[in-house]
């Protein structure tokens, strides 16, 4: 999260939580994520929307974001709970 447009655009439209995918986890999804959660932000990395180079880079940076305040799980958990909410 560089981008400080971004930033004041989530924050001035009270958006607090973010949910995280990428294609390179080791890399831009953890930035994105730290970078968020040093802004104050909710987050959830969505484990099967994410890719890294190889699958054990990826599960050894999902370990290491999960020691961090914030949520890991599989999409079909996003949208549950998005569905209990009322919300599609």
């Amino acid at each position: 999260m560089n981008n400080p447009n971004l930033v004041t655009y989530l924050k001035n439209n009270d958006i607090n939580e973010l949910i995280v995918t990428g294609a390179f986890i080791e890399g831009c999804v953890t930035a994105t994520v730290k970078g968020a959660l040093a802004r104050s932000f909710a987050v959830t990395v969505v484990r099967d929307a994410v890719a890294g180079a190889t699958d054990q880079s990826k599960e050894t940076a999902l370990t290491k974001l999960a020691t961090q305040d914030l949520s890991i799980l599989i999409s079909q958990q996003v949208f549950k709970s998005d569905n209990d909410k009322g919300e599609f």
